[in-house]
């Protein structure tokens, strides 16, 4: 026989998987952020899964019994460590790491809240092993965005390690923070100055702006989006979309 909820086999002592929800339930003080149930199972690893929507989640710091999302983009995890980079993540999907360098925000056209406007940093694979931050350009040979040019595939004339760079998505919601996992890079005060460099080219010549029809649904009169919609990312723009429509419900 299996069980109806896990489809596990039955044992003696019915199913392991409902034995083990059942000894590790957690109440807690507010609900997922995901759907309404505030009933977690504790994970044992630091983390605490939604019975409901299987939403990994983990405590906040200094409220005990209030737990917030585990997984959440690194602009997020960049709020969370005090607007600080310098801190380690890892993406759920790849497990891929990354070492936070520096994050730029700007503002968002709706008070008091910023939006992410680069975030630069130094990529590893799971192992360890730099990881190159690169795309392809002509003849389908690579360049690195934004710190290279596209012209130049195939040709790095960068100072610049070849796993730093931009991560693109800076609102992917598939990171959590990590303690350090390896020694950081070093940053000496010449890759400080053509990452400022990188910074400027990023901001002026970003790829991936808003389309039309996002910047139409904003500007239209169910958001009325007070901000200049011809600055913003598809994926800035997407968030600003994501926050409004909440708010006007």
């Amino acid at each position: 026989m299996f069980c109806e909820i896990h489809g596990c086999l039955l044992d003696f002592r019915g199913c392991p998987q409902c034995s083990f929800e059942k000894s590790a339930s957690f109440q807690s003080e507010n609900d997922c952020e995901e759907c309404d149930s505030s009933e977690f199972v504790d994970m044992g690893d630091g983390t605490y899964s939604c019975k409901k929507c299987k939403t990994a989640h983990e405590q906040v710091p200094n409220q005990e019994g209030y737990l917030r999302r585990a997984y959440t983009s690194v602009y997020e995890l960049f709020k969370r460590n005090g607007y600080y980079p310098e801190f380690w993540a890892k993406q759920k999907s790849t497990g891929q790491i990354i070492f936070v360098i520096d994050v730029h925000e700007k503002e968002s056209g709706i008070s008091r809240w910023q939006l992410s406007d680069g975030v630069f940093v130094a990529r590893y694979d799971h192992d360890g092993k730099e990881s190159p931050i690169v795309r392809l350009g002509r003849g389908g040979k690579p360049y690195r965005p934004y710190i290279g040019l596209y012209r130049d595939a195939g040709v790095d004339r960068s100072p610049l390690p070849k796993h730093f760079g931009f991560i693109l998505g800076d609102y992917d919601d598939d990171w959590i923070k990590i303690e350090e996992p390896f020694r950081p890079p070093i940053i000496t005060s010449t890759h400080s100055g053509h990452i400022d460099n990188a910074f400027d080219k990023f901001h002026s010549k970003r790829l991936d702006m808003a389309t039309e029809k996002q910047k139409s649904y904003l500007l239209s009169k169910r958001l009325n989006y007070g901000g200049d919609v011809e600055k913003l990312t598809r994926d800035q723009a997407r968030k600003l979309i994501t926050k409004l429509t909440r708010e006007r419900r």
